[in-house]
């Protein structure tokens, strides 16, 4: 009985280093023309990017859900440790927006992001 909880015990510790080491290999986030943001306005025309720290060429899929749908977009980096702009957002709803990347059907990175109506 302890062989087993010493096993099992030993493969949990395996899968902290795949996804701690995912999370340093990937940055992602939805940016404008200024940077990373959480805020954005109707109107505004965000892109969704991503930066692969380790290799070139990654394909990945980035999905956005709104408060009404999702979308999804399969994408393709560039060069290694180069910001990736893969899609822009065309902001429809406002509300709370989550962004998410998947390599490899794994999901590598998040960012959420609110949207407001443009103020008049």
């Amino acid at each position: 009985m302890a062989h087993r909880l010493t096993l099992a015990a030993f493969a949990l510790l395996l899968l902290v280093p795949a996804s701690a080491s995912a999370s340093k290999r990937f940055t992602a986030c939805v940016a404008e023309s200024s940077g990373c943001h959480h805020h954005f306005v109707s109107g505004d025309l965000p892109v969704l990017q991503i930066k692969d720290r380790k290799h070139s060429y990654t394909h990945y899929k980035v999905c956005v859900r709104d408060p009404v749908h999702r979308e999804c977009a399969s994408r393709t980096t560039g060069k290694k440790r180069h910001w990736h702009r893969g899609a822009t957002w065309n902001i429809g709803q406002v509300g709370k927006h989550v962004a998410r990347w998947y390599v490899d059907g794994n999901q590598v990175a998040r960012w959420i992001f609110y949207v407001k109506v443009e103020p008049e």
